[in-house]
């Protein structure tokens, strides 16, 4: 499988923060796409820093039930990270 095919889902790093480190292992590894989770709490221009210095995009995203009352703030901020 090429590792350009597949993402890490963050979610599995969450308890090694800072993410810096985290993105810059995930980058090291071969690995250009992460699975974003909780987008209705992060601070999109922090990770969208830390995913460009890294050259890590992401595709998918997951969010917490609760989010979905407010679908079009989930929406802008999966846009603002060109998540589509």
């Amino acid at each position: 499988m090429n590792k350009k095919d597949i993402s890490v889902q963050l979610y599995t790093t969450r308890k090694f923060q800072p993410y810096a480190p985290i993105f810059e292992f995930i980058k090291d590894s071969g690995v250009i796409n992460v699975e974003l989770f909780g987008l209705e709490t992060l601070n999109i221009d922090e990770f969208k820093d830390i995913m460009d210095s890294n050259n890590i995009t992401s595709h998918s995203t997951h969010v917490g039930f609760e989010a979905l009352k407010n679908t079009k703030d989930v929406i802008d901020r999966a846009k603002e990270l060109s998540i589509k």
